[in-house]
């Protein structure tokens, strides 16, 4: 089990996450790797593939609240009235983090939808939104996250260096056409920085 002081993190996205976001068609692909594309734009399961890849998973939760919508978030939504129920986890694979992963979930999601949203607990969220046979998922875009982030403060104060930009994705899905939005960015190390480290 990955073991570290929770007060000591400090949450990347208290006031949201307004980054330029891109399409697979709209990235350069000069900035980043084959093997880095092939883990951005995979449509399917990350947890999955990460359990394919350890011996131990696990779901770290970071942090659990409600909260607003920054402005480009309201614009995903169309809807600023919304209650929103952010969750922030680190997935691990054998006691070293590999993803930081942020979701947010409306309400109205919630108590719409059958799947466990409620009550997710350490369990992974891409887990039972793969298993929902209503669950459908929309285009992935993809950013970067310079070494002055706060992504970046977050991974050294995980005790992992930073060394280079930390590449992040985005989803929105959809449960029964209620939506939530699913982002997920590779820490330092990460088994989609592969080729980096060779």
């Amino acid at each position: 089990m990955y073991l570290f002081n929770n007060n000591q993190l400090t949450p990347p996205f208290t006031h949201g996450c307004d980054l330029s976001w891109l399409s697979e068609d709209q990235i350069n692909t000069q900035k980043i790797n084959s093997t880095l594309n092939n883990w951005l734009f995979d449509r399917g399961s990350l947890t999955t593939r990460l359990k394919q890849q350890c011996q131990h998973f696990e779901v770290i939760v970071l942090n659990a609240a409600t909260g607003v919508l920054s402005p480009q978030e309201q614009q995903l939504f169309q809807d600023a009235s919304l209650t929103i129920n952010f969750r922030e986890v680190l997935l691990v694979c054998d006691g070293k983090p590999q993803v930081y992963a942020r979701s947010l979930i409306p309400e109205n999601t919630i108590n719409s939808s059958n799947v466990g949203l409620r009550k997710l607990g350490n369990n992974s969220l891409g887990q039972i939104l793969f298993q929902a046979p209503q669950a459908q998922r929309g285009a992935i875009e993809v950013t970067s996250f310079n070494q002055q982030s706060s992504l970046a403060t977050l991974s050294k104060e995980l005790g992992m260096p930073v060394t280079h930009d930390l590449w992040g994705r985005r989803s929105l899905f959809t449960l029964q056409q209620y939506p939530l939005l699913v982002s997920e960015v590779f820490l330092p190390g990460a088994l989609a920085y592969q080729e980096l480290s060779r």
